[in-house]
């Protein structure tokens, strides 16, 4: 706008640095600025940030979003850094919309069929794909209503992918076979050894034969542990995250489930 008056109206510099309480000299600096090649490139990196972030409603903070852009870059093209990134982020006024969930835990004593070992022992590194899974649920209320929506995962630690999923109206076995099953159907020869917690969908017998039958060995978190399963447990919680911020408006069962199916698809594409 300034620069606009200097050609028009040839307003006196002096009277404008006056009012704007800054040195002439400042003035014609700025006016003759050329940017640097650092500039350019933040301006282009700045441009891109906008997209992406108007294109999924801000979901990624600066590390992910770091890696969008990474991701996008071609052949010989100089790799971007976190800083850089959370820079040009800050200084525009661009966050995370993602929503931070503080899940209380609360220990209620059963009487399971069957338990196992904590094989896993909090190592949740994994050497090749199909070597560690964890399965967890969780659930989700549905806005406005009383009826709640589960997710059952099987997880892979290895690229923390998740290899199969149901979704269902029920927190019940049902639903842990679903999850079982889609990803058997999609790792048909996987013997992984599989980490739950104790809840009662992975203690009853027949679970436990099964995974035998597939020649997977079984592993279970110690009692109120839940850190024994932490990769599976953040996992739910970004996965819950990303659907809040991606689909907002999922008020119905119907709504909620292509919303969960959509978030997952989401995160599969960027992990794949």
């Amino acid at each position: 706008m300034i620069k606009e008056c200097h050609r028009e109206y040839k307003w006196s510099i002096e009277w404008m640095c006056k009012q704007a309480n800054i040195a002439r000299s400042a003035y014609y600096k700025w006016l003759n600025h050329k940017p640097s090649k650092r500039e350019l490139r933040d301006q282009k990196i700045l441009k891109r940030i906008k997209e992406i972030a108007e294109s999924n409603n801000s979901l990624f903070g600066s590390p992910k979003m770091t890696l969008a852009l990474n991701n996008e870059l071609a052949d010989g093209e100089a790799k971007i850094y976190r800083r850089t990134v959370a820079r040009l982020m800050c200084v525009n006024g661009i966050y995370t919309s993602k929503a931070r969930f503080n899940k209380r835990y609360r220990y209620q004593a059963a009487r399971p069929e069957e338990t196992a070992e904590n094989l896993l022992h909090r190592d949740f590194n994994a050497t090749k794909p199909n070597e560690k899974w964890c399965t967890d649920i969780t659930e989700e209320k549905i806005p406005g209503t009383s009826q709640k929506i589960y997710l059952c995962t099987i997880f892979d630690l290895y690229d923390r992918f998740p290899v199969g999923y149901a979704l269902s109206k029920r927190n019940d076995t049902a639903l842990v076979n679903a999850a079982l099953s889609t990803a058997w159907k999609r790792e048909p020869n996987s013997h992984a050894m599989l980490h739950s917690d104790r809840g009662f969908q992975f203690t009853r017998m027949p679970f436990k034969h099964e995974l035998e039958e597939h020649g997977m060995p079984q592993s279970m978190s110690r009692i109120g542990r839940c850190i024994d399963n932490g990769p599976m447990e953040g996992w739910q919680g970004l996965i819950k995250e990303m659907r809040e911020v991606l689909y907002p408006k999922a008020n119905s069962y119907e709504e909620m489930e292509k919303a969960f199916k959509a978030s997952i698809e989401y995160y599969t594409r960027g992990a794949s």
